[in-house]
């Protein structure tokens, strides 16, 4: 393998393929990128395990060939030079090494990288032993604005905390027809949002969190192309692609938990809320953030407190309300967040009483919802 290439254009597509690579990894190779040349395409591959990568660009080719490099080592080393364009060759050179008292004799790959002030010498792997690239047959494409789709990612995934392995350490798509309803869910906290699409068919996947953060990162600006069948899904542009690979189990039924409509629903200044809560947090308890949230017919009064020590605080806001006057234990926490995914100047709350979970929802014509659980307040009263 042997290119030249334009020095900006390299860095630019390191740092993408660079975004998975975990220099920590179990898996030795999977530290490394794999570099594809054919023609003048320069394919870049990296991997997780979990998630695969694919990036290419332009070079000027002269021989086609694939390379394993450790592909920070490279951005580094590239980021430093101040050269315009630089020449990479890929060879293969023979070691002799002493075992015992035997000389044996092994082929090493080495990558050169050659400025026009000098040469940078790194060593390779065997692409043979890196993951393949995944080929998804039979798939479906999914129709979504990128607009949209990171809407959803961003509304949705600050409520997903458990630990890798877990269900719910997963994002829940529901495809209809119509509709692809996003949701994302802990012990404490649901949170979902639906957008209009175009599908074939009805389907539910299970994409890890990191996935679709990744795959929000990469294609933070124009459309985004999600085709998916039974075990991956794949979020492409022009020049890139990330496979994902779907998570196997059974998501629990969240929409079940969500109260049935009730009469006790306020309107408050999503700012006024947010700050409010974001001032009072600072006096809570760090490790319950347990507020109590008093609906009353003009105000809501929120207050919290740390016995431990010696603090608390309280403050009132003017809200729209014509329900019964309720008390509800909540985190404040968790409130802060919903509310800082939500973009409407104001938003409802309701709840039925207050041992059942709060319900919020931004008040404009978003199909967005997100509910938390109630909290005792036996000990702060």
């Amino acid at each position: 393998m042997k290119f030249k290439a334009k020095t900006k254009s390299l860095i630019d597509i390191l740092s993408i393929s660079n975004t998975i690579v975990e220099t920590s990894a179990v898996i030795p190779i999977i530290r490394n990128i794999v570099l594809s040349l054919t023609g003048n395409k320069l394919r870049f591959t990296s991997s997780d395990m979990m998630n695969t990568l694919v990036s290419e660009i332009e070079v000027t080719g002269e021989s086609d060939g694939t390379s394993c490099i450790d592909g920070k080592l490279l951005l580094n080393i590239l980021k430093n030079l101040s050269e315009e364009s630089v020449m990479i060759d890929s060879k293969e050179v023979e070691v002799e090494t002493l075992v015992g008292n035997v000389k044996q004799k092994s082929i090493q790959l080495s990558i050169v990288l050659t400025t026009t002030s000098g040469k940078y010498d790194i060593p390779g792997l065997n692409p043979k032993d890196f993951p393949k690239v995944p080929i998804v047959e039979n798939s479906t494409k999914l129709e979504i604005s990128g607009e949209a789709f990171r809407d959803a990612i961003a509304k949705v995934s600050f409520a997903v905390v458990a630990e890798m392995g877990d269900i719910l350490n997963n994002i829940y798509l529901d495809i209809q027809e119509g509709s692809l309803t996003v949701a994302g869910v802990n012990n404490a906290v649901f949170s979902e949002v639906e957008h209009k699409i175009v599908s074939e068919k009805a389907k539910t996947l299970l994409v890890n969190k990191k996935s679709l953060l990744l795959s929000k990162t990469l294609f933070s600006k124009g459309d985004v192309e999600i085709n998916y069948n039974a075990n991956f899904v794949v979020f492409s542009n022009e020049n890139i692609q990330l496979f994902a690979r779907l998570a196997d189990g059974i998501f629990p039924n969240y929409k079940a938990v969500f109260p049935k409509s009730s009469q006790n629903i306020l309107l408050i200044n999503n700012t006024q809320l947010g700050q409010a809560i974001k001032r009072l947090l600072v006096m809570a308890n760090g490790a319950l953030n347990l507020f109590a949230l008093d609906f009353q017919e003009s105000q809501l009064v929120i207050s919290t407190s740390d016995k431990d020590f010696g603090k608390s605080a309280i403050e009132q806001l003017p809200i729209q309300y014509s329900g019964e006057p309720l008390r509800i234990g909540i985190n404040g926490k968790y409130l802060l967040e919903v509310l800082n995914t939500m973009s409407s100047e104001n938003v409802n709350l309701s709840v039925i009483s207050p041992n059942k979970p709060i319900v919020i929802w931004p008040d404009d014509e978003s199909s967005q919802r997100a509910l938390i659980g109630p909290m005792s307040l036996v000990g702060m009263d």
